[in-house]
């Protein structure tokens, strides 16, 4: 018997419990205190103990601790002392704007230098993300010549390397810069909650019921080759019944462990596809094509729930920040932490379909998005003075005494 692996394994699922009876203490008494880093720092821990454990008793499979440890930028503003940093909200939305679009340039760029090159097929499909994230910043910020460049970087892209996940995430970010540019202020707050919640409970129901995931591939496919016109036929059916096949997989797989905890991180991260998929020279094995199911094998239920309260987190926080924001005239603060909330969404549908945790390199737009927010959101609390008294934006790791300087 491997005691060694049974003393982690129940180590890690009472480590999670714990840190979920925290976060259900910490909702309820409206302790001001934002979980998600918690949450993040609790994962990047348990990702470092999982990578090790995997290399000391088990060097033959791969790990996903790998993935999980980067979520350490999320609780980096934990380390921080609120009264430390000073932030100029206005300058870092420059700053924001001026990395997203480099990225952005470097995208497309890459994909014009190399369209039939394996690595460029890789970035283009996984990186696009960023290129909606520019389209976001400067669709809240209404600057319409650079929405403009950044509606055609994302033609060009769409163009040199189609992909359904690009055009689905460009529709939201249009629909979400309609709403503000419409002052629509409730449903542009709400709707972030909506698509967060709904992309959790998707996931949810991919895992319990396969036949939901052959339905949304099945309309994937028919809009490849209808809209986007750029696969033939075969190729699109041979993707989607790949991915089809992943998810049975995972679902073979759930059932073998226990839903609260899953693997405890401790077991691999590839599934057995070989008994859906009998294609010549394939091994039979593959990585799992949702980063939102991974962690849900690997973390059982509350390994994803804890995943999922770093993006409703992170939308919480910054939808509540954005009205201080504007109330003190700050207008580039205001749209940088208006559209956090749509970039975190977009961020979501993306690890939906497509493994880009364990990609380090791929993923760290996403991951700075919170320290970003955390830090907005402490300098407006620092701001706040005794003749213009403001509730504290919920979620603010707060200084005693704050209130009353």
């Amino acid at each position: 018997m491997d005691y060694a692996g049974t003393a982690f394994k129940y180590g890690f699922g009472g480590l999670q419990a714990v840190l979920a009876l925290c976060m259900i203490c910490e909702h309820a008494t409206l302790v001001p205190r934002p979980f998600f880093m918690l949450a993040a720092l609790a994962l990047s821990l348990i990702g470092l103990l999982s990578f090790t454990y995997v290399q000391l008793y088990r060097p033959a499979e791969t790990s996903y601790g790998a993935a999980l440890f980067p979520l350490l930028v999320c609780a980096m503003p934990a380390f921080i002392p609120p009264r430390v940093v000073h932030v100029n909200m206005e300058r870092l939305a420059l700053s924001v704007f001026r990395l997203l679009a480099l990225g952005s340039v470097f995208q497309v760029c890459w994909q014009l230098v190399d369209t039939q090159g394996f690595l460029a097929n890789e970035i283009s499909h996984e990186r696009t993300y960023i290129l909606v994230f520019l389209l976001l910043l400067v669709g809240f910020e209404r600057r319409l010549w650079a929405c403009a460049f950044a509606i055609f970087l994302i033609a060009v892209s769409l163009y040199l390397r189609p992909s359904s996940t690009l055009a689905s995430a460009t529709a939201i970010a249009l629909v979400a810069i309609s709403l503000r540019l419409t002052n629509f202020s409730r449903l542009l707050t709400l709707l972030p909650y909506l698509i967060v919640g709904g992309l959790l409970i998707q996931n949810l129901v991919f895992a319990a019921d396969p036949q939901v995931v052959e339905a949304v591939l099945n309309f994937e496919t028919e809009f490849k080759q209808g809209e986007l016109g750029s696969y033939s036929h075969s190729d699109s059916v041979s993707n989607s019944d790949f991915r089809f096949a992943i998810f049975r997989a995972v679902n073979d797989e759930l059932n073998l462990y226990s839903p609260w905890i899953g693997k405890s991180f401790t077991g691999g991260v590839n599934v057995y596809v070989g008994r859906y998929l009998h294609w010549p020279g394939f091994l039979g094995f593959s990585e799992i094509h949702s980063d939102f199911l991974a962690i849900l094998l690997q973390g059982g239920i509350i390994g994803y729930g804890l995943f999922a309260a770093i993006f409703v987190g992170v939308v919480r926080l910054a939808s509540r920040s954005a009205h201080f924001a504007k109330v003190r005239g700050a207008t580039r603060g205001e749209a940088l932490l208006r559209s956090i909330p749509f970039m975190t969404c977009v961020f979501g549908f993306y690890i939906s379909f497509n493994p880009l945790m364990p990609k380090v390199e791929y993923v760290l737009c996403f991951l700075i998005l919170a320290p970003i927010t955390v830090l907005c959101a402490r300098q407006i609390c620092l701001e706040d003075t005794l003749d213009t008294p403001l509730p504290l934006p919920a979620g603010v790791l707060a200084t005693p005494g704050l209130r009353h300087r």
